[in-house]
């Protein structure tokens, strides 16, 4: 077969190529094949697969209907492009690939053959379906009726399951992929794991980056991605399917986090936990999505009536779908994080209880084995921070004494256990209600429960961050505001990776948000490149709006750059004292001035502030961790109570 050689690879050229005549013998022909160009129909490669119609052309290449002459069946062929096929180390990521996909064994998932090089060319054989896309029907009709689109929705989510439980992450769910069985209908979800994963590897296209609107804010920004960058997708499609159109939410291109256009109208008919579920998947943080495919047949299943979302949350959801665009642009990546939430038949909708602090009985442990034993208290643990932290609630474990439950005091019990795939699964109760939550570590499973927790005891008009508490750090999105005040969690206990990553995602939300880059300012040392961009942007976004507690502590923070520490130390404790002060930030700032203190060669001072807040905070993990390694660096004469003499 006449080939060209191009730094050491094939490349098909004119060759000979078996071709069937009109009598149906066979006969050599000489086929001109035009580097990077189809395949015509009609040609025979390898002596087995007969091209009998170009059914799709894509970034990587064009995929036919095939003849498999050995097995008599049809099947559907995907031809590489000669881009992707000259490169031996995208190839064998290719066989990688298909050789994880073929795990994969299931009704509405499109089986992957093979990858086989034949005549030159490079070819990914699979299932051939008789039908047509998701994508021509919403190309004929523009939308799907309501039954239909949870019929496919349904199958759509059996084929993201299947394929999860294998490890397998689509990556690029979208209508074209999701083909429709002529014979039944039933959805069918195609090339899995290969489009959107070439362009970590260098092929330059839309189609194997992920496809505008569809996409993932994570994989928009080019971060690692798992299966709830499929869930996201799969909410796209959703809206989608329902709407006409893509969501104002979606990224429109890479790095974006959102993009404006009028809200959709919701039919009316549309379930309202599917409308709960829907939003959910879009939310920007991936820790309040579904966690994979299996998730969302559990909640799918739900609407048959099982476990229905309250009638409250689902019309919350229908709101936040129709409120004006410049509202969901503010909003971007916030979501409900609404899981499987049920009542009794019987029962009526609940009010919202009012509370103003969350009490946490002792979580009882299910069977957990001696290793898992400390786990129901870190959960405790972690969802109190985070409602402190994201949400500003006071919270509390029942056996951290304090003042007796109140009537505005929300009593939570729980059960946690540990399911064979090391999923923990959380269930609580809280006033008459239940919610059941799974995760994969302890964290975002209190994520989900401090947001279920607030929705169910706090009226959306006394939420935090309120308008005034966004404006007075600048930020306009109440989800970016809570990103910021996880990361001055972070800051404290000098996690700075953490600090960075939250505040990556605060200001992906919230481009102008300036206290969220006076943080990120604070996770470098002085002199660092980086501290003095951060710096730079947090004062091109200042805002008439900022607190008084953020102009003292800004002015401070100039003095020290300037070698005036007495000064800034004076500014920083009349800020200190001042009694509106929140406790929270009381301790925030204290601890940071502490620590800028202690690292900026005022140690002795650094200490003596970090045993002040030690006192007034007993407990608190930022203080005792870097006292701690001071008194182990000072030995005996670092020690608490050591004589002055031992101290000099």
């Amino acid at each position: 077969m006449p080939v060209d050689r191009e730094g050491g690879s094939l490349r098909p050229s004119a060759q000979s190529t078996v071709v069937e005549a009109p009598s149906g013998r066979r006969r050599e022909q000489e086929v001109s094949i035009e580097p990077g160009g189809p395949v015509p129909v009609g040609t025979v490669l390898g002596s087995r697969y007969r091209l009998l119609e170009l059914i799709g052309q894509g970034g990587m290449g064009a995929v036919y209907r095939a003849r498999d002459l050995t097995l008599d069946a049809d099947v559907a062929v995907k031809i590489l492009d000669r881009e992707v096929a000259s490169d031996p180390k995208l190839v064998e990521y290719f066989r990688n690939e298909v050789r994880t996909a073929r795990k994969v064994t299931h009704p509405n998932v499109c089986r992957l053959h093979d990858l086989v090089e034949v005549d030159g060319l490079w070819l990914i054989t699979m299932q051939h379906v008789d039908g047509s896309s998701l994508a021509d029907l919403l190309r004929d009709d523009g939308v799907v009726a309501v039954t239909e689109a949870l019929r496919v929705l349904r199958d759509v989510a059996a084929g993201l399951g299947a394929a999860h439980a294998a490890g397998v992450v689509h990556r690029d769910l979208k209508p074209a992929n999701v083909l429709l069985a002529a014979a039944d209908q039933h959805a069918i979800v195609a090339d899995f794991g290969i489009a959107a994963e070439v362009n970590r590897l260098g092929v330059a296209t839309m189609d194997v980056a992920g496809t505008r609107g569809y996409m993932s804010p994570e994989q928009a920004a080019g971060r690692p991605v798992d299966a709830r960058t499929d869930v996201y997708a799969f909410g796209v499609l959703a809206h989608r399917m329902l709407t006409g159109q893509v969501p104002p939410t979606a990224p429109a291109r890479v790095g974006a986090t959102d993009v404006g256009g009028p809200a959709a109208d919701i039919p009316a008919d549309t379930p309202p936990g599917l409308l709960v579920l829907i939003d959910q998947c879009l939310s920007g943080d991936p820790a309040l999505r579904p966690a994979d495919g299996r998730a969302l047949v559990a909640r799918l299943a739900a609407l048959e009536g099982r476990r229905e979302p309250t009638p409250r949350l689902a019309e919350r959801a229908r709101r936040r779908w129709l409120v004006p665009a410049a509202g969901l642009i503010a909003a971007a990546g916030a979501a409900v994080a609404i899981g499987r939430h049920w009542q009794k038949a019987d029962s009526a909708p609940r009010p919202i209880l009012g509370a103003r602090e969350i009490r946490f009985e002792k979580l009882v442990a299910a069977d957990l084995d001696a290793e898992d034993a400390a786990l129901p208290d870190s959960v405790v643990r972690l969802t109190i921070d985070e409602l402190e932290d994201a949400w500003a609630m006071p919270a509390r474990a029942a056996a951290d004494g304090g003042p007796p439950p109140s009537s505005t005091t929300a009593d939570v019990a729980g059960r946690l256990f540990v399911e064979r795939d090391r999923r923990l699964v959380l269930e609580l109760s809280l006033g008459g209600a239940e919610k059941r939550f799974e995760a994969a570590g302890p964290r975002p499973l209190a994520v989900d429960a401090a947001r279920w927790l607030v929705e169910e005891t706090t009226p959306p008009a006394l939420r935090h961050p309120t308008a005034t508490e966004r404006a007075e750090v600048c930020a306009s999105s109440a989800e970016a505001w809570r990103f910021w005040r996880r990361a001055q969690r972070e800051s404290r206990m000098q996690r700075w990776g953490a600090v960075r990553e939250l505040i990556a995602r605060a200001v992906e939300l919230d481009p102008h948000f300036a206290i969220a880059y006076v943080e990120l300012a604070f996770s470098y040392m002085r002199g660092d490149e980086a501290m003095d961009r951060a710096y730079r942007q947090a004062g091109v976004n200042l805002c008439g709006s900022l607190g008084a507690q953020w102009k003292e502590m800004l002015a401070a923070a100039e003095l020290v750059w300037k070698g005036q520490m007495e000064p800034a130390t004076a500014i920083v404790d009349r800020v200190l004292a001042d009694p509106a002060l929140s406790e929270r930030d009381r301790q925030y700032l204290a601890t940071r001035w502490a620590f800028g203190l202690f690292f900026g060669g005022q140690r002795s001072e650094g200490v003596s502030r970090l045993e002040w807040i030690a006192d007034q905070y007993p407990g608190d993990p930022a203080a005792a961790k870097l006292l701690a390694n001071h008194f182990l660096e000072m030995g005996d004469a670092g020690r608490p109570g050591a004589s002055p003499a031992a101290r000099r």
